[in-house]
């Protein structure tokens, strides 16, 4: 028995279970300990809700549209993993929030191992690959995208691609191993970033263009694995075909339709400065690098990167995955010349966020890491160690005189520094602001070189976590080239170091929060005894800082998303069944953007709470029209709203009101008379026109440039059967009408008038409209789009 315990715990029987137990203890506190995952963008206030959302959409058979996106675009189309094979598995079986965890921490898992697999055929030993894999699925990009579930799948098959290309460049079973590409690569055009995917896409044409020179040369006849994955491409995108037809006519009438200028396509970018996330992941020094921290992966691994090289003439792959990774890492600079020849090239020219391209760079160095580990087992791979060694010590020396020189500067000379900076300021900055009293941005200049000093404050917990890494990984470099350790213990120490510096550094950044944050407030216990479909909420969003300013914590995240769940700012009401006009869908049409920008123009900082209150009030038509019926406000509104009972924010002091709108028109109704507009109207003059109208209830503007006026009195309209993608109804009337349906005017939409299909018109901007005729009628609205 006991001999048996300790074969498991030799190579290569630890494979089988080492993995697993290292990742599902990372993730323990999600799985286990009834925690949410806070840290991930996006993750709690969009994505995790968007999920759960599915999870029970699918259930009821209702899935086809998302109807707490202001009955718009469907969440499937919107770069997320719901019909992904896996998720759908997960979310058939599991309950939703487990299903979602578990899909996250088990895609890790699947990272790992795909990795380690493609480690071994670029001929790195057992214990390299094992390093390899640990530094690719704990650098910063996989945890603070992978967190998200689609983006986590996507990584888990980001591996397996260049390791079936190597297979199909061997030239045995190549279909076998085509066949495999195209299932590994087709669900990530359309369940997951499509961005990303036309990244490995176009980085694994040139690793197969690499391979064939290698074996070829310039004979281009002989390039088959070129060609094999040319075709492998084609026949993934015809695969996904009908979602990609589908996504497609939403696109075309998105604001990227027509492709992005290259300073649209300059967001989540990165400078110079960020290379201190490579030693320091969370130091973001306000205008001076970005909060996009993406680079960190350890320092080890990056001391064994420059050892790589060694091995060049000894693994082929090492030239290429050089140089991926140095293009990439430019790529994702602002104002790369790289990425501006993508941003112009057809299919590039559709998204933005160069950064999107780095986790090409963080694969290929932690390639490089494992081939350094295996460097090091050879006499002059030691030996360029020993140097590298001396180069790390100097720059610790450095980082050491930095950290101290900045605390004495805030202990001793902050005031002085701080005149300064606002001297500067005043000259070079002060007019191209609002211009207010310059006591105001005294403050301002204060308070960030404050901030500038407390990242480097020896207070700074997470400061210390970086500092502790970079001292143990100098002790392990140290006792190595003084010939105190192994090479094979050192590369246990390394797997160690790896681990434990990645549970210290990542639960940090992780934030996890219990999940009772969820729990009903009384705005939400509110708007579900009230639920209608024919109504939708509002909250007025005064702005964030607004919002500070009342005391909220917003850095505090158990405070940030207890706000969150009594606000419904962020897309949390989808979690309860709560339909509203908050919250944030990224693949909107062009004019369902208009909610977005309705939202914004209260949050603003420019103008006064009271301002803001006198602007929100002069919208009462345009919230009666898009069926606001209920209003969360923190400050107090006056008539014709109707207070219905007010609270606190959960944790606050910051006053909430619920408020009940009398003049909110239904989701589905008669027009009592229309006005009709030309269908090719200038936006700005169709807004204009919306502008003019005072009551909705009175008039409907119909887009239609050959239609007669319908008459006849008042109909009525009774609803059958209601559910997001099929709403039936009974209507009788005496003379034509338009019946009005708010949900979004969208592709997929069609409408039957006693079985016979109509024609459906924008009306009211936004929303739908059909001509029915006199008489009693079964009406039917059906989405479907795939």
């Amino acid at each position: 028995m006991i001999r048996r315990w300790k074969k498991a715990f030799e190579l290569p029987h630890i494979l089988w279970w080492m993995p697993a137990v290292a990742i599902l203890g990372f993730f323990y506190p999600i799985l286990f300990g009834d925690m949410l995952l806070s840290g991930v963008a996006h993750g709690i206030s969009e994505d995790l809700p968007m999920h759960l959302w599915f999870a029970e959409a699918m259930r009821s058979g209702a899935w086809a549209i998302n109807p707490f996106y202001f009955g718009g675009v469907p969440s499937y189309l919107s770069q997320t993993d719901m019909l992904h094979p896996v998720s759908f598995v997960f979310y058939k079986l599991l309950k939703p929030l487990t299903a979602y965890y578990w899909i996250i921490a088990l895609s890790f898992l699947g990272q790992w191992y795909s990795f380690y697999l493609l480690s071994r055929k670029l001929n790195m030993s057992q214990l390299a690959a094992v390093f390899a894999s640990f530094v690719w699925i704990f650098n910063q990009w996989n945890i603070q995208w992978g967190g998200l579930e689609a983006i986590g799948v996507f990584l888990a098959t980001v591996p397996l691609i260049p390791f079936l290309i190597i297979k199909i460049n061997e030239g045995k079973r190549v279909w076998l191993y085509a066949l495999l590409a195209v299932a590994v690569l087709a669900p990530n055009w359309v369940f997951s970033l499509t961005q990303t995917t036309l990244y490995l896409a176009a980085a694994m044409m040139a690793f197969a263009l690499f391979l064939d020179f290698q074996k070829k040369g310039l004979n281009l006849a002989g390039y088959k694995t070129t060609l094999i994955w040319l075709a492998i491409i084609f026949v993934s995108l015809a695969a996904v075909f009908p979602i990609i037809k589908a996504d497609y006519a939403i696109h075309s009438i998105s604001f990227r339709s027509g492709g992005l200028s290259h300073e649209e396509t300059l967001k989540d970018y990165y400078n110079g400065f960020d290379l201190i996330h490579f030693v320091s992941p969370f130091t973001v020094l306000p205008f001076l690098n970005t909060e996009y921290t993406h680079f960190y992966m350890g320092i080890l691994p990056i001391l064994l990167v420059i050892l790589a090289w060694q091995k060049r003439s000894e693994n082929i792959y090492v030239k290429f995955f050089f140089w991926l990774a140095i293009l990439a890492l430019i790529a994702a600079v602002k104002y790369s010349p790289i990425f501006f020849v993508l941003s112009k090239l057809p299919a590039f020219n559709l998204f933005r966020g160069s950064g999107k391209i780095l986790f090409l760079t963080t694969f290929s160095l932690a390639v490089l890491a494992g081939c350094g580990l295996d460097a090091l087992r050879r006499a002059e791979g030691l030996a360029v160690f020993s140097r590298v060694a001396r180069l790390y010590k100097r720059l610790l020396i450095a980082l050491s005189v930095i950290i101290v020189a900045a605390n004495l500067l805030y202990y001793f000379a902050f005031d002085l520094l701080s005149r300064i900076g606002f001297r500067i300021f005043m000259r070079f900055g002060y007019d191209h602001t609002l211009r207010k009293e310059p006591t105001y941005y005294f403050d301002k200049v204060t308070a960030l070189l404050g901030s500038w000093f407390r990242e480097l404050s020896f207070s700074n917990t997470e400061l210390w976590l970086a500092i502790i890494t970079l001292a143990l990984t100098g002790v392990l470099v140290a006792l190595l080239t003084k010939g105190k350790l192994a090479v094979g213990t050192f590369s246990i120490l390394a797997i160690l170091l790896t681990y434990g510096s990645s549970l210290m550094i990542w639960h940090k950044y992780y934030q996890f929060i219990p999940a009772s944050v969820l729990d009903k407030t009384p705005t939400v216990q509110f708007l579900l005894e009230h639920l209608d479909y024919r109504y939708r909420a509002l909250t007025f969003n005064i702005g964030l800082e607004s919002y500070k300013d009342m005391g909220l914590k917003y850095d505090d995240p158990r405070e940030r998303y207890q706000f969150e769940a009594a606000t419904l700012v962020s897309d949390l009401g989808m979690i309860y069944g709560i339909e509203t006009l908050n919250g944030h869908e990224a693949f909107l049409t062009l004019r369902q953007q208009f909610i977005s920008e309705f939202n914004s123009q209260f949050a603003t900082q420019k103008i006064t709470l009271d301002q803001k209150k006198d602007l929100f009030q002069s919208k009462i038509p345009l919230l009666s029209m898009m069926n606001v019926k209920y209003v969360v406000s923190s400050l107090p509104l006056d008539a014709p709203f109707v207070k219905r009972f007010e609270s606190d924010i959960v944790g606050t002091r910051i006053p909430l009101y619920m408020y009940e709108n009398p003049n909110a028109l239904p989701r589905i109704y008669f027009a009592t008379s229309s006005a009709y507009i030309p269908e090719d109207l200038l936006d700005s003059e169709l807004r204009n026109k919306i502008d003019e109208i005072r009551d909705f209830g009175e008039k409907t503007l119909i887009e239609c440039d050959d239609c007669a006026a319908a008459v006849g009195s008042s109909g009525k309209v009774a609803l059958k059967s209601y559910k997001a993608d099929d709403i039936q109804l009974g209507s009788e009337n005496k003379g034509d009408q338009w019946l009005v349906l708010s949900n979004s005017y969208l592709p997929g939409w069609r409408a039957f008038i006693d079985g016979k299909e109509t024609k459906i018109y924008r009306a009211n901007y936004l929303f739908q409209a059909i001509k029915v005729p006199a008489g009693k009628r079964e009406i039917v609205f059906k989405y479907k789009i795939i």
